[in-house]
Protein backbone atom coordinates (compact mmCIF):
# COMPACT_ATOMS: atom_id res chain seq x y z
CA UNK A 1 0.00 0.00 0.00
CA UNK A 2 1.27 3.44 -1.33
CA UNK A 3 1.37 6.49 1.71
CA UNK A 4 -0.82 8.41 -0.57
CA UNK A 5 -3.78 6.04 -0.12
CA UNK A 6 -3.95 6.57 3.87
CA UNK A 7 -4.03 10.67 2.71
CA UNK A 8 -6.29 10.17 0.51
CA UNK A 9 -8.63 8.58 3.08
CA UNK A 10 -8.25 10.82 5.81
CA UNK A 11 -8.50 13.91 3.28
CA UNK A 12 -11.80 12.13 1.86
CA UNK A 13 -13.24 11.83 5.26
CA UNK A 14 -12.25 15.28 6.67
CA UNK A 15 -15.60 17.23 4.71
CA UNK A 16 -14.82 20.39 7.16
CA UNK A 17 -11.51 20.83 6.40
CA UNK A 18 -11.04 24.02 3.82
CA UNK A 19 -8.71 22.53 1.47
CA UNK A 20 -7.85 26.02 0.17
CA UNK A 21 -5.92 26.95 3.21
CA UNK A 22 -5.50 23.26 4.84
CA UNK A 23 -2.51 22.87 6.98
CA UNK A 24 -2.37 18.88 6.15
CA UNK A 25 0.12 18.42 3.95
CA UNK A 26 3.14 15.96 2.86
CA UNK A 27 5.89 17.51 4.69
CA UNK A 28 8.66 15.27 3.33
CA UNK A 29 9.39 12.70 1.11
CA UNK A 30 7.21 10.87 -1.76
CA UNK A 31 3.29 10.03 -0.66
CA UNK A 32 4.05 7.19 -3.25
CA UNK A 33 6.14 5.23 -1.53
CA UNK A 34 5.23 1.19 -0.73
CA UNK A 35 4.63 1.43 2.95
CA UNK A 36 6.73 -0.77 5.28
CA UNK A 37 5.00 0.76 8.67
CA UNK A 38 3.57 3.79 10.12
CA UNK A 39 4.76 5.78 12.93
CA UNK A 40 1.85 7.73 14.81
CA UNK A 41 2.69 11.09 16.47
CA UNK A 42 1.86 14.40 17.87
CA UNK A 43 4.74 16.02 16.96
CA UNK A 44 7.97 14.73 15.01
CA UNK A 45 10.40 15.65 17.36
CA UNK A 46 14.04 14.47 16.67
CA UNK A 47 13.68 11.58 19.45
CA UNK A 48 10.39 10.37 17.53
CA UNK A 49 12.09 10.53 14.31
CA UNK A 50 14.92 8.47 15.45
CA UNK A 51 12.57 5.92 16.92
CA UNK A 52 11.16 5.35 13.61
CA UNK A 53 14.22 5.06 12.38
CA UNK A 54 15.20 2.55 13.99
CA UNK A 55 11.69 0.68 13.63
CA UNK A 56 11.68 0.35 10.17
CA UNK A 57 9.02 3.33 9.73
CA UNK A 58 8.98 4.91 5.74
CA UNK A 59 5.56 7.10 6.58
CA UNK A 60 4.87 8.87 9.98
CA UNK A 61 1.89 11.03 10.48
CA UNK A 62 2.29 14.06 12.28
CA UNK A 63 -0.35 16.11 13.85
CA UNK A 64 1.47 19.63 14.84
CA UNK A 65 4.34 20.94 12.41
CA UNK A 66 7.36 19.62 13.20
CA UNK A 67 9.27 22.20 11.32
CA UNK A 68 8.88 24.80 14.29
CA UNK A 69 6.91 28.25 13.65
CA UNK A 70 5.82 27.45 9.88
CA UNK A 71 6.82 31.07 8.09
CA UNK A 72 8.82 32.19 5.05
CA UNK A 73 11.36 33.46 7.13
CA UNK A 74 12.41 31.70 10.17
CA UNK A 75 14.52 32.06 12.68
CA UNK A 76 18.75 30.85 11.44
CA UNK A 77 18.76 28.34 14.27
CA UNK A 78 15.54 27.11 13.53
CA UNK A 79 15.97 26.54 10.17
CA UNK A 80 19.24 24.51 11.11
CA UNK A 81 17.55 22.56 13.23
CA UNK A 82 14.58 22.15 10.62
CA UNK A 83 16.92 21.24 8.22
CA UNK A 84 18.78 18.31 9.68
CA UNK A 85 15.57 16.73 10.08
CA UNK A 86 14.46 17.12 6.97
CA UNK A 87 17.81 15.68 5.65
CA UNK A 88 17.81 12.81 8.03
CA UNK A 89 13.67 11.64 6.39
CA UNK A 90 15.24 11.84 3.19
CA UNK A 91 18.92 10.06 4.18
CA UNK A 92 15.94 7.60 4.98
CA UNK A 93 13.63 7.70 2.47
CA UNK A 94 10.77 8.83 4.77
CA UNK A 95 7.63 9.88 3.59
CA UNK A 96 5.92 12.66 6.35
CA UNK A 97 2.59 13.92 6.47
CA UNK A 98 0.72 16.32 8.93
CA UNK A 99 -2.61 15.32 9.86
CA UNK A 100 -4.35 18.34 11.60
CA UNK A 101 -7.50 19.81 10.64
CA UNK A 102 -8.86 16.43 10.09
CA UNK A 103 -8.18 14.85 12.99
CA UNK A 104 -8.76 17.48 15.11
CA UNK A 105 -12.70 17.14 14.46
CA UNK A 106 -12.61 13.78 13.16
CA UNK A 107 -16.07 12.17 15.20
CA UNK A 108 -14.94 9.61 17.99
CA UNK A 109 -11.54 8.99 17.14
CA UNK A 110 -10.48 12.56 16.77
CA UNK A 111 -8.32 14.92 18.99
CA UNK A 112 -11.86 16.49 20.57
CA UNK A 113 -14.01 13.34 21.06
CA UNK A 114 -11.08 11.60 22.55
CA UNK A 115 -9.86 14.27 24.57
CA UNK A 116 -13.49 14.06 25.93
CA UNK A 117 -13.69 10.23 26.43
CA UNK A 118 -10.58 10.18 28.86
CA UNK A 119 -12.07 12.43 31.48
CA UNK A 120 -14.59 11.09 33.74
CA UNK A 121 -17.61 13.80 32.92
CA UNK A 122 -20.53 13.21 31.07
CA UNK A 123 -19.70 15.36 28.03
CA UNK A 124 -22.33 16.08 25.47
CA UNK A 125 -22.02 15.33 21.99
CA UNK A 126 -20.19 17.66 20.05
CA UNK A 127 -21.14 19.55 17.15
CA UNK A 128 -18.94 18.88 13.97
CA UNK A 129 -17.77 22.24 13.21
CA UNK A 130 -16.53 22.75 16.77
CA UNK A 131 -13.80 22.26 18.64
CA UNK A 132 -15.62 22.89 21.95
CA UNK A 133 -16.79 20.49 24.49
CA UNK A 134 -19.15 20.89 26.97
CA UNK A 135 -20.23 19.03 30.32
CA UNK A 136 -23.50 19.03 32.68
CA UNK A 137 -23.25 17.45 36.45
CA UNK A 138 -23.86 17.16 39.55
CA UNK A 139 -22.32 19.65 42.30
CA UNK A 140 -18.44 19.50 42.42
CA UNK A 141 -15.59 21.62 43.23
CA UNK A 142 -13.19 22.73 40.87
CA UNK A 143 -10.37 21.02 42.85
CA UNK A 144 -12.22 17.86 42.35
CA UNK A 145 -12.67 18.05 38.40
CA UNK A 146 -8.76 19.46 38.38
CA UNK A 147 -7.88 15.95 39.63
CA UNK A 148 -9.73 13.88 37.25
CA UNK A 149 -8.11 15.63 34.88
CA UNK A 150 -4.74 15.46 35.73
CA UNK A 151 -5.56 11.92 36.51
CA UNK A 152 -6.39 11.30 32.92
CA UNK A 153 -3.44 13.18 31.75
CA UNK A 154 -1.05 11.22 33.94
CA UNK A 155 -0.89 8.30 31.82
CA UNK A 156 0.08 10.72 28.69
CA UNK A 157 3.33 12.81 30.46
CA UNK A 158 1.35 15.15 32.52
CA UNK A 159 1.51 14.91 36.33
CA UNK A 160 -0.78 18.22 37.48
CA UNK A 161 -2.49 20.84 36.54
CA UNK A 162 -3.33 24.45 37.23
CA UNK A 163 -6.32 26.61 38.92
CA UNK A 164 -6.73 29.68 38.04
CA UNK A 165 -9.68 31.32 40.51
CA UNK A 166 -11.36 29.31 43.72
CA UNK A 167 -10.58 25.51 43.68
CA UNK A 168 -13.22 24.79 46.49
CA UNK A 169 -16.13 26.46 44.25
CA UNK A 170 -19.24 24.43 43.61
CA UNK A 171 -19.86 24.20 39.91
CA UNK A 172 -22.27 22.18 37.93
CA UNK A 173 -20.99 23.36 34.11
CA UNK A 174 -17.90 23.13 32.17
CA UNK A 175 -16.69 24.46 28.64
CA UNK A 176 -13.74 22.67 26.68
CA UNK A 177 -11.72 23.64 23.97
CA UNK A 178 -9.10 21.38 21.76
CA UNK A 179 -5.15 22.72 22.08
CA UNK A 180 -4.25 25.78 21.35
CA UNK A 181 -7.91 26.28 19.81
CA UNK A 182 -9.29 27.30 22.74
CA UNK A 183 -11.26 30.24 22.11
CA UNK A 184 -13.14 31.62 25.36
CA UNK A 185 -15.71 33.74 22.94
CA UNK A 186 -16.43 30.85 21.09
CA UNK A 187 -16.97 28.57 24.49
CA UNK A 188 -19.20 31.13 26.36
CA UNK A 189 -21.56 32.04 23.20
CA UNK A 190 -22.14 28.18 23.01
CA UNK A 191 -23.15 27.77 26.62
CA UNK A 192 -22.82 29.84 29.44
CA UNK A 193 -20.62 27.50 31.78
CA UNK A 194 -18.97 28.07 35.43
CA UNK A 195 -15.33 26.68 34.54
CA UNK A 196 -12.80 26.79 31.10
CA UNK A 197 -10.30 23.70 30.25
CA UNK A 198 -7.66 25.47 28.20
CA UNK A 199 -4.03 24.39 26.90
CA UNK A 200 -1.49 26.82 28.06
CA UNK A 201 -0.54 28.28 24.14
CA UNK A 202 -4.51 28.36 24.02
CA UNK A 203 -5.12 30.78 26.71
CA UNK A 204 -3.22 34.11 28.11
CA UNK A 205 -2.88 35.47 31.24
CA UNK A 206 -2.91 38.57 30.40
CA UNK A 207 -6.34 38.62 28.14
CA UNK A 208 -8.31 34.94 28.74
CA UNK A 209 -8.15 34.47 32.06
CA UNK A 210 -7.90 37.74 33.24
CA UNK A 211 -11.29 37.64 31.81
CA UNK A 212 -12.41 34.44 33.28
CA UNK A 213 -11.64 35.34 36.60
CA UNK A 214 -13.04 39.03 35.87
CA UNK A 215 -16.33 37.28 35.36
CA UNK A 216 -16.45 34.48 37.76
CA UNK A 217 -15.26 31.64 35.14
CA UNK A 218 -12.62 29.52 37.49
CA UNK A 219 -10.07 27.79 34.80
CA UNK A 220 -8.29 24.52 34.51
CA UNK A 221 -5.24 24.79 32.39
CA UNK A 222 -3.58 21.73 31.02
CA UNK A 223 -0.20 21.06 28.11
CA UNK A 224 -1.36 21.20 24.83
CA UNK A 225 0.43 17.87 23.76
CA UNK A 226 -0.51 15.91 26.53
CA UNK A 227 -4.54 16.69 26.17
CA UNK A 228 -3.90 15.90 22.45
CA UNK A 229 -1.91 12.83 22.62
CA UNK A 230 -4.71 10.34 23.53
CA UNK A 231 -6.32 11.60 20.57
CA UNK A 232 -3.31 10.69 17.95
CA UNK A 233 -2.70 7.39 20.06
CA UNK A 234 -6.58 6.80 18.68
CA UNK A 235 -5.07 7.57 15.79
CA UNK A 236 -2.91 4.48 15.83
CA UNK A 237 -5.93 2.18 16.23
CA UNK A 238 -8.17 3.75 13.75
CA UNK A 239 -5.41 3.23 11.16
CA UNK A 240 -5.40 -0.41 12.20
CA UNK A 241 -9.11 -1.35 11.84
CA UNK A 242 -9.28 0.79 8.42
CA UNK A 243 -5.75 -0.82 6.97
CA UNK A 244 -3.73 -3.89 6.40
CA UNK A 245 -0.68 -2.07 7.62
CA UNK A 246 1.87 -2.03 10.76
CA UNK A 247 1.49 0.87 12.78
CA UNK A 248 2.93 2.27 15.57
CA UNK A 249 3.03 4.91 18.14
CA UNK A 250 6.12 7.22 18.34
CA UNK A 251 7.00 8.65 21.52
CA UNK A 252 8.00 12.74 21.41
CA UNK A 253 9.05 12.89 24.79
CA UNK A 254 6.69 15.12 26.46
CA UNK A 255 6.80 13.98 29.41
CA UNK A 256 6.38 17.48 32.33
CA UNK A 257 7.29 16.53 36.29
CA UNK A 258 5.90 18.98 38.25
CA UNK A 259 8.67 20.40 40.90
CA UNK A 260 6.89 22.29 43.76
CA UNK A 261 7.94 25.59 46.60
CA UNK A 262 7.85 23.18 49.13
CA UNK A 263 10.21 20.35 47.65
CA UNK A 264 13.31 22.72 47.58
CA UNK A 265 13.12 22.90 52.10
Amino acid sequence: MQAISIIEHLENCGTWVNRRKTRDLVLAGNPEIEINKIGVCWMLTNKALQQAISEGVNFIISHENPYYEASTGPYYIYHLSALAKKELMAKYAICAYRCHDVWDKFPDYGIADVWQKIIDLPFEKREISSFNSYASFKVMTVEEIALKIAKALSTYGQDAVQIFGNPKRLVTTLGMGTGAATDVDSILAGKEVEVIVFSEDGCKSYQEIQYCLDNKIEVIRVNHATCEIPGMFSLVDYLKDQFPVDVVYLKEGYDMVSIFAEQQN
